[in-house]
């Protein structure tokens, strides 16, 4: 079981690829910016970038961040939906 689940490079990543955006206030299209940036930048699909998009937006960083915890000790690395 892999539990050394460091993001700090991926914060980074995504932190430099949004950098030149206006800050994120909600909005459809800021998401679809953040969207189309992910996917061009980061070698995801459009459906995958916008599921992550959407992931972010209606669970934030508490949720997730157990999410992620969980799905190390379950030993989850792709999930069912696998995009």
């Amino acid at each position: 079981m892999n539990t050394d689940l460091r993001i700090e490079s991926l914060v980074a990543e995504y932190k430099a690829t949004l950098a030149e955006m206006d800050a994120y206030d909600g909005s459809s299209a800021a998401a679809k910016r953040i969207t189309l940036a992910i996917s061009q930048q980061h070698d995801w699909s459009q459906a995958a970038a916008a599921t992550l998009v959407k992931l972010a937006r209606d669970y934030g960083t508490f949720m997730l961040r157990n999410a992620l915890a969980l799905a190390a000790v379950l030993e989850i690395e792709d999930g069912a939906l696998g995009h």
